[in-house]
Parts: C-alpha cells; sequence; structure tokens
C-alpha cells in the first residue's frame, strides 16, 4: 500500500492527467468531461484547498476535521489539452493527509469507505477477488531467447462468457506481439480450461494514449471459475537491455513507466471496464546483463601526472550493460606521450583479465585556459516522462559508468508535475559538485516549432511547457526567457527529421537557441544523407541552417530513454548508440560549462572521445571574427580514437580543404585564399566510422539571425 502524502499549510501537489482517455491520443484544445475529483484525506483541525486543473478555472473546498480518513468532494473540472495538471493547492488549517484521489464523469457517484469498499461500489466486486498471476522464468538475460510463460489463477469472481483479461504488453521494451507466425519472434499461444473457448486479440500496433500493445483475450464459450488457470505463451522473446527495476501496473503513474510484461486487467462480465489486479497478486521479471565482455574505463583528458586520472571504470557486457557490483582491481602498461604529447595507456583488470586502451590523455596546459576538454551528456530522460531507466540513478551512472565531466537529466517538462519537475531540479543542484562532477537544471520543451532543450545557469529554473497556451509557440516561449538571456541556452534536436522545426525556423531567438545537437542515437543531422543519418529527412539539416543565417554552434548528445546519459544500450531496435558534447572550458564548474556552452566553445562526438582544436585567425571554434577576402588561417588540432580516414574544413557546405589518413594525431595549418565563406567548421571522420565536428567559426557580422 502507498504510503499517505502530507500536504502542509502553503504547499501544492499536483499530479499529471496522462490515461484520462484510454485508447486517445488527446490533441491541443481537446476537451473531456467534466469530471468530478474526490479526495480521501484526514486532517486534524480541518483546512480549505483549492483545486485546479491546466485552463479549465479552480475551487476552492473544505477539508472537514477527522481523525479518520473520509472522501472529500474537491471540484467538478474539464480536461483539456494532452496532458492537463491538476493541482491541489493547500490555502488554510491544519495539515491534510492524503490516500487515495478518485475521478468520475458520474456527477451523481459518492465514494464511501475504504478503496474496497469503493472499488465493489464502481464495479460491482472488489480487485483483490479478480485472480493472480505467475511468470516463468522470473529472471532473463539481456539478448537471449526465452520462451515466457504467463499463468491466470481465476479468483473468487468467475469470468463469464463475453468476460476478458486484457494484458499490457510494453512496446516501448519489446517489439510486438503476433499471432499469426508461430516460428517467428513474440509468438503467442494459449491454453484453457476444458470447455472454455476465447478469442485471443493481439492488435499490430500500440494503444495511442500508453504506447502500450494491448492484448485481449476474451472468453467466448463456458466461464472461468474459481481456481480455473489460464496459461500464456510468449515464444522466442528478447530483451534489448537491462532496465534497473520494472514497475507494476498499478504503481503506473508516469505516461512510460515500464510495466512488467503481460501486466493483467480483468473484465469478468464483459461490460468493458477493466480493473488492474493488485500489486501483490501480479507477476514480477527481472532483466539481468550477460556475462561481461568489455572493460569500460575513462580518464580525465587533461593530465599533469603520470598516472591516468581515472574517473570511471565498469565492466560492460556486448550492449554496455554494466555488471552488477563487479570488484575492478586496474593495473597500468603506462604508455610514454608521443611526439604530440597525448597518452593513450593500457589498463587491465586483475580480475576478469580484460583490457582496454584509454582516451587521449594530453598535458594540461596552465597557461592557456582553453585547454581543459570535458565531455558530457546534455540530453536524457527516466521514467519520469517517456523513458524507462530509474531516475535516482540517473547521474551516478553518468558519474560513476559513462564517466562523463557534466550531465542533465532533461526530462519532457509537459509530461511531468510540478512536484516532479522539483524533485528534479533538486536532485541536479544535490549532485553537482565542481572540479568533479557537473550538472545543469534542464528540460525540454516540445510544442508548435519542434522540441527544444533548455538549460540554466542558475539552480533553480522555472518549467515553461509547450503542450498548452501560453506556452506552446517558440515566440511565446522566448517572451518568457527574455530576462533571462544569458542564463539561459537552448539547443534543439531531430532535425532532419522534425518538419514542425523546419516549418518556423524564422521564429527562433539566436540570443538564446545556441547549439543544435547534430549527432543523437536517431542519426547525425549534418546534412540530409549523411551516412550515420538514421531516421528521416523531412526536417532541416545544420548546413541549411547555417545557409539560413543561423549562427548555432554544435553539440553531441544521447537523447537516451532508458537512463544511461553517456553510455548508452546498443541493442534498442533502430537507435544508434549515443553522442558526446565536447566543451572547452577553464574549469568544471556549472558557470563554465554554462558560459562554454553559450558561447559555441563547443565540439560532437559519435560517442568517442576524440578531441579537437580549430581556429580560423585566431578565433577558436564558435566565435566570431572577421574573414578576410583573400587569407584565412586556419590551425587544426585532433587525437582522435582510432586512425583518421579524413579531416575536412568545410566552408558553406562546401569541403574547402582535406587531409587523407593523416594519422591517429595530427596538427594541421593552411591558409584559405580562394574563399570567403560565412563560417568555417571542421569534421573528422575515423576509420571506426566515428565522426566528430567542430562548432564553426563565423564571420563577424552586425546583425544576427537571418538575413
Amino acid at each position: 500500500m502507498p504510503k499517505p502524502l502530507v500536504v502542509a499549510p502553503g504547499e501544492t501537489i499536483d499530479h499529471v492527467v496522462h490515461h484520462i482517455m484510454p485508447g486517445k491520443p488527446g490533441n491541443h484544445g481537446e476537451t473531456h468531461g467534466p469530471y468530478v475529483f474526490w479526495l480521501c484525506a484526514q486532517c486534524k483541525g480541518g483546512a480549505t484547498v483549492r483545486t485546479s486543473l491546466t485552463q479549465a478555472g479552480s475551487e476552492e473546498s473544505p477539508i472537514t476535521d477527522s481523525s479518520t480518513p473520509r472522501w472529500h468532494r474537491l471540484a467538478c473540472l474539464p480536461l483539456t489539452g494532452r496532458v492537463p495538471r491538476l493541482a491541489i493547492a493547500h490555502l488554510s488549517g491544519s495539515a491534510v493527509t492524503c490516500h487515495h484521489l478518485l475521478f468520475t464523469d458520474d456527477n451523481a457517484f459518492v465514494p464511501e469507505g475504504d478503496p474496497g469498499h469503493v472499488e465493489q461500489l464502481v464495479y460491482g466486486h472488489r480487485s483483490d477477488d479478480l485472480g493472480r498471476t505467475e511468470l516463468q522464468p522470473q529472471r532473463i538475460v539481456v539478448d537471449e531467447c526465452t520462451d515466457l510463460q504467463y499463468t491466470y489463477t481465476c479468483g473468487t469472481i468467475p469470468i463469464a462468457c463475453g468476460g476478458a483479461l486484457r494484458l499490457r504488453w510494453p512496446a516501448k521494451m519489446s517489439d510486438l506481439l503476433q499471432t499469426t507466425e508461430a516460428d517467428a519472434p513474440r509468438y503467442v499461444e494459449t491454453e484453457l480450461p476444458h470447455g472454455v473457448c476465447a478469442t485471443l486479440e493481439a492488435p499490430d500496433e500500440r494503444a495511442p494514449s500508453s504506447r502500450e500493445q494491448l492484448i485481449t483475450l476474451r472468453i467466448t464459450k463456458g466461464s472461468l471459475s474459481p481456481g480455473d488457470r489460464v496459461t500464456v505463451r510468449v515464444r522466442q522473446f528478447t530483451h534489448p537491455f537491462v532496465i534497473e527495476q520494472v514497475y507494476f501496473l498499478t504503481r503506473s503513474l508516469h505516461w512510460w513507466t515500464p510495466l512488467v510484461p503481460l501486466a493483467t486487467e480483468v473484465d469478468p462480465a464483459g461490460t468493458g471496464v477493466y480493473v488492474t489486479l493488485p500489486e501483490s497478486q501480479t507477476h514480477r521479471l527481472e532483466i539481468v546483463a550477460k556475462p561481461a565482455s568489455r572493460l569500460h574505463v575513462v580518464c580525465r583528458t587533461a593530465a599533469d601526472e603520470s598516472q591516468p586520472t581515472v574517473t570511471a571504470a565498469a565492466l560492460l557486457d556486448e550492449h554496455n550493460n554494466p555488471a552488477p557490483d563487479a570488484d575492478i582491481q586496474l593495473e597500468w602498461n603506462q604508455l610514454e606521450p608521443n611526439e604530440h604529447g597525448v597518452v593513450r595507456a593500457t589498463a587491465r583488470d586483475r580480475n576478469s583479465g580484460l583490457e582496454t586502451t584509454t582516451n587521449p590523455i594530453v598535458a594540461a596546459d596552465q597557461d592557456n585556459a582553453r585547454q581543459q576538454i570535458y565531455f558530457g551528456d546534455l540530453h536524457g530522460h527516466s521514467m519520469l516522462s517517456d523513458g524507462l531507466g530509474n531516475s535516482d540513478n540517473y547521474y551516478t551512472h553518468a558519474r560513476d559508468i559513462a564517466g562523463l565531466d557534466f550531465c542533465c537529466i532533461c526530462e519532457h517538462i509537459c509530461y511531468i508535475s510540478d512536484n516532479d519537475w522539483q524533485y528534479v531540479e533538486d536532485m541536479t543542484n544535490r549532485m553537482n559538485e565542481p572540479g568533479r562532477f557537473v550538472t545543469l537544471a534542464a528540460y525540454e520543451w516540445a510544442g508548435r516549432g519542434g522540441h527544444h532543450c533548455l538549460y540554466a545557469r542558475d539552480d533553480d529554473f522555472e518549467p515553461i511547457r509547450g503542450m498548452e497556451p501560453p506556452g506552446d509557440t517558440l515566440p511565446a516561449l522566448w517572451r518568457r526567457l527574455a530576462d533571462r538571456k544569458g542564463r539561459v541556452f537552448a539547443t534543439t534536436h531531430g532535425l532532419t527529421q522534425s518538419v514542425a522545426l523546419k516549418r518556423h525556423w524564422a521564429e527562433h531567438d539566436f540570443d538564446i537557441f545556441r547549439c543544435v545537437e547534430i549527432y543523437t542515437r536517431g542519426g547525425a543531422h549534418e546534412y540530409v544523407g549523411h551516412p550515420r543519418s538514421q531516421m528521416g529527412d523531412s526536417g532541416i539539416s545544420y548546413q541549411q541552417m547555417l545557409a539560413g543565417g543561423a549562427r548555432v554552434g554544435v553539440i553531441g548528445g544521447s537523447d537516451n530513454h532508458e537512463a544511461r546519459p553517456g553510455l548508452t544500450s546498443g541493442n534498442w531496435r533502430h537507435r544508434g548508440l549515443g553522442g558526446l558534447a565536447g566543451v572547452w572550458a577553464p574549469r568544471l564548474t556549472r558557470q563554465d560549462i554554462f558560459d562554454a556552452i553559450y558561447a559555441r566553445h563547443t565540439f560532437a562526438t559519435t560517442g568517442q572521445r576524440t578531441i579537437i582544436e580549430f581556429f580560423v585567425n585566431g578565433a577558436m571554434m564558435g566565435d566570431e571574427t572577421s574573414l578576410n577576402r583573400g587569407t584565412n588561417r586556419i590551425e587544426i588540432k585532433v587525437h582522435a580514437t582510432s586512425p583518421i580516414r579524413n579531416v575536412e574544413v568545410i566552408g558553406d557546405g562546401q569541403t574547402i580543404k582535406q587531409w587523407t589518413d593523416p594519422g591517429i594525431d595530427c596538427i594541421l595549418a593552411f591558409e584559405d585564399k580562394r574563399h570567403t565563406p560565412t563560417c568555417y567548421y571542421l569534421r573528422v571522420h575515423q576509420d571506426d566510422d566515428h565522426y566528430a565536428w567542430s562548432s564553426p567559426v563565423f564571420h563577424k557580422a552586425d546583425k544576427q539571425g537571418l538575413p
């Protein structure tokens, strides 16, 4: 049973209402209801609360004096918009202990008694009486083909002819189940008691509102009596990655909460109303990593000591799943710096025998503040919004497994409540540790103009939601942020996939919009048709942005949805591995990392820790300078993670200069006497098919933005 929530005077609790219309996606401006909201609560001395629902207005109501839980009518309000938010604000009186929230479109219904009695009033029975489920095996290994056997045992309430079981298959975790090809993966078959027949409906689509496949087993002959058993087998099931915790249907509070496969709802009489089995009567599933096959070691990029400074070490399986509780004892084959002053050491774990070569390590330059290189991942999600992983471990994975220098959890702000946002903000500030690991308060805004990630220099950040007015357009977003220019920056992603970004391109404010994710696990967006692009070309590419007058730098990111920043799963269907953002900053502090990204002193990689330096006429990447009509001096340093295939200088979308097979480290320079572009940037392509890009050096102009 969940713990009650105590609301003190002056506090507000809120809840995002995701599943009010099951099976329907919900649109801007769409209205449902009205619904009556009831709160089961107790309050010694009484209190007054105000209940509001996004733009639908609000109502004040009393919470009467009671030493035991009782039901209080809060409000009758319509639901408007795609993700309406219910807020209950404590106005006056004593603290309120909240036990259960109920909303219904039956204005005449009055709940009474405990939740079980309310279930009896609503459904005619209690959920405890509807049966139990089991699953074998209860523990599976990632990527291993397994046959799942699910068993439902009927409770004291029979399942009549016409009644049904509905099994929820978390389609974000796996491909869909199917009933047509018995020898193909995820084939579903059933076994019923003697004399009972049923149809099995497995639609080849996901339910729009929940992103799950809803499997329905409907009784067509006979009935299920108490104690009868139904068996469902799923053949050749594989799971792509470890999820730290698989949740049960009754805990599905968020939009894409990772449910246990085949989570069960029961409609005993065939009325179309499905009731969730209690968690105590629902099966469980544990997903574990494969045996470790790779040693992952990350070292601080700049070093002034003989021994590398290890920031993270982990044993990983072939899909980047960490081995739990691995005891790693490193021994080093310390290589001497090469002629470029770069060390790539070999580390070996004594216990597993696995070896790896470190990322490039360069001598720290104490006289040049720009010679501090930091890598991070600014974009990822957890189960709080539309991801699968546990948000509590997001930053520890970034710091201790991936070995990032800086990181953000960047939840879709429209899908989380104000209370969840406060939790994210508090966690972000708590995990910020200058000199070791830096975090930024951030969230992802989605509205009419695509998806943009927003980042704050300060500890607090006001959430601006984009799926409903007044914050659903880019001009409205920039107006809300106008007084924080220089203290907030925006990036965007999915460029070549985003029709909305292309349509609303002229609405950007380049004093806030500073960088784009040129690469994420969704692919590369430098230009349409890039070899590493993966998903669609109906949007706008980075080169098209530059040609349109945009002055934006580049970063890489993961856009991971399994709470694994910086080291994403390598086995999630169409998605590739995530990228990294490289930043040149004087120190590893929140303010310095923010200022460096705002200044566009950034580069992007496809996930490796390749180091790039890029200067034009003495100006570093991201800067503006006078590009001379006749001679522009370009200086380049690259320290790669595998031999380099090509180094290219790009000017206005064209290759100005190219070097082939320059080695794994290269120092290059030339004078461009033939071109006068509006900007130059660097592209590096390695033999292992990894890429890296610098932010451009721009021609200094009187006015930024589109011509």
